[in-house]
Parts: structure tokens; C-alpha cells; sequence
């Protein structure tokens, strides 16, 4: 049994539940049951009811230890889980109330920049390896996950095997995650659309959760522009990712998956921790 305690909503961190979601779905595949604390039920897809025994909504956030209580209280409802925290919160507090509850977890991590209790220590960033850890480890014996070879990738990304062929009309990808895109699609649109030419087309793709959104499809309405297509949350979403030229896109969980295609990325970060 694993039980993900994911920070994600509307404004921020799609991107992690995108990957507690990829790690779900493969230990569904191994026949491991899975539960979700954290997100709303609105954040949910169709698949989740599938990969997940249960989805918990937690609305909000006191303080460190009483959320850590809280997750303890839901995992003693299981035998013996082992939970996966991808979430900004996680100090030292929240640790060490887990640890003397004897939780065993994998914590997600982006700079060893804080101490770690955790049993499994998951950082993908390329330049993990080289970060010293040793500094910030307070588990006697971590498994460290280090390194871009430890990316989760979707399953759609894994099948899809198509091969596009480049032509004349050059295509942009413009991409900044499933949530609050903090004003840049319209920023990059803006700055592009008439210092390009004409060759050049624009594939934008936009979040569901993604509160800008009915403001961003208005603007590339009133735009009227051939060169402009948007998306929301496309189901051919590596299709589409494989057929682009270069993208432009945040600092987050679409970079692994823009690489795994090989296209070329300007990385514009819209959150601290990208």
C-alpha cells in the first residue's frame, strides 16, 4: 500500500501531481493498491478512479505537525503503507513527526538544501548526482534515486513512437504546465507573433486547472491568426510534443517529457522552485 501527500491545485503543482500520478499508475500495473491525500477532487481524471483505492481532499494547511498527524491517522487505516511525499512543506517538524510514528516514506526533493529523514531520497534534476547530500541526510541509510535516468515519464510518452516529419512551416511549441501559467503564454505570444515570420506557427497548449484560461482562448480568438493553435489538455499531447520544432516552455514536470522527445526548450521558470 502507498499513499501519495501531494501539494496541487489550480494555481500551482500540476506538474507533481503528474508525477505522483505516473508513479501510481506503475504500481497499479504491479497489482500495489494507492491512495491520494492532498488535491481536490476537481484536480481528478477519469483514470484516477482506476489507479487510486481512495482520493482524500485536504482543504487546507495549519501548521507541519498537524498535518503530519493528520497523514499519520490516514495511513494507520492501512497495513503497514509506505507514502510518497511530493509537497513544498515538508520540514523538519513534518519529518520527524512521521519518523516517530515509524512511517517509512520516499520523499521528492529539487536542491539538498534541507534535512531528510527520508528512507528514499528522489531528486531527477541531471545535475542531482553532483549535490551534497551527505550534508543535509539525517536517515542512517538512504536509497538515493539521483540523477535525469530516474525521470517518470507517462505511459502515453513511453507508446508513442511516431516520427514527424519536419517541413517549411516551422512549428513553436508554447507550454507552461497544468496550472496558473502566471501570464506567460500571452507574455511569449506577445512577444513572437509579429517579430516572427510567417513560417513560424505556434501550438499552444493550455491547462484545464489553468485559471488564465478563458482569457488566454479569448486573445487568440480576437487574434484570428492561422498561425495559432491552442489545445487544452490534449489527449495527443506527445503527438504533439513530437511534431514541434523547439518549444517554450516553465521549469517544470514538461521538461523531462519535452526531452525525452529531443526538442529543443527555452525554459522561462514561473515558480521559486524551477
Amino acid at each position: 500500500m502507498f499513499v501519495f501527500r501531494c501539494q496541487a491545485g489550480p494555481n500551482i503543482g500540476m506538474g507533481h501531481l503528474m508525477r505522483c500520478r505516473t508513479l501510481a499508475h506503475a504500481l497499479y500495473d504491479l497489482g500495489e493498491l494507492c491512495v491520494m491525500v492532498g488535491p481536490s477532487l476537481e484536480c481528478s481524471k477519469e483514470v484516477d478512479n482506476n489507479i487510486f483505492e481512495d482520493w482524500i481532499p485536504v482543504p487546507g494547511w495549519d501548521s507541519s505537525v498537524q498535518d503530519a498527524e493528520n497523514l499519520n491517522k490516514i495511513c494507520k487505516k492501512y497495513s503497514n503503507p509506505f507514502a510518497i511525499l511530493d509537497h513544498y512543506r515538508i520540514d523538519k517538524l513534518y519529518q520527524q513527526t512521521l519518523r516517530c510514528n515509524g512511517l517509512h516514506w520516499l520523499q521528492f526533493d529539487g536542491k539538498a538544501d534541507r534535512p531528510l529523514w527520508a528512507d528514499v531520497i528522489l531528486n531527477v534534476r541531471p545535475d542531482a548526482p553532483q549535490l551534497n547530500y551527505q550534508k543535509v541526510i539525517r536517515h542512517p541509510d538512504p536509497i538515493l534515486l539521483l540523477g535525469s535516468k530516474f525521470v517518470l515519464i507517462r505511459q502515453e510518452f513511453l507508446k508513442c513512437t511516431s516520427i514527424f516529419p519536419k517541413n517549411s512551416k516551422k512549428k513553436i511549441l508554447i507550454i507552461f504546465g497544468g496550472a496558473d501559467d502566471r501570464g506567460a503564454i500571452l507574455l511569449v505570444l506577445e512577444s513572437l507573433l509579429t517579430s516572427l515570420t510567417e513560417n513560424v506557427c505556434f501550438l499552444v497548449v493550455i491547462g484545464s486547472q489553468n485559471p488564465r484560461k478563458s482569457f488566454i482562448i479569448q486573445w487568440i480568438k480576437e487574434k484570428n491568426s492561422e498561425r495559432i493553435q491552442h489545445f487544452t489538455d490534449p489527449s495527443d499531447l506527445p503527438d504533439i510534443m513530437a511534431s514541434s520544432d523547439m518549444a517554450i516552455c516553465s521549469g517544470g514536470g514538461v521538461l523531462p517529457e519535452l526531452a525525452f522527445f529531443h526538442v529543443p526548450m527555452i525554459v522561462i521558470p514561473i515558480a521559486g522552485n524551477q
